[in-house]
């Protein structure tokens, strides 16, 4: 299952390097790596805020999310 198709976010292990960036960056510390280098995530704490997949150098991390296109009338309210 992919990200784009689970919803939650996906860390790619063949391309992280274990840096710990993410792990800095992550608000609510749902991700956290292991002594042997394992990066988890604990999807029950995870904010959906973006930082890992943005500090991420070599973009180990995708976050994704669904764009919804709703219509508006000239006041900008929902039609």
């Amino acid at each position: 299952m992919t990200a784009a198709s689970s919803g939650v976010p996906e860390i790619n292990p063949a391309l992280c390097t274990r840096c710990g960036d993410c792990v800095d960056a992550c608000p609510s510390g749902a991700l956290s790596l292991s002594p042997t280098g394992e990066l988890s995530l604990a999807l029950e704490r995870c904010a959906y805020c973006a930082d890992c997949e943005d500090v991420c150098p070599v973009g180990a991390i995708a976050l994704p999310f669904d764009i919804i296109i709703g219509r508006h009338d000239e006041q900008g309210d929902a039609a």
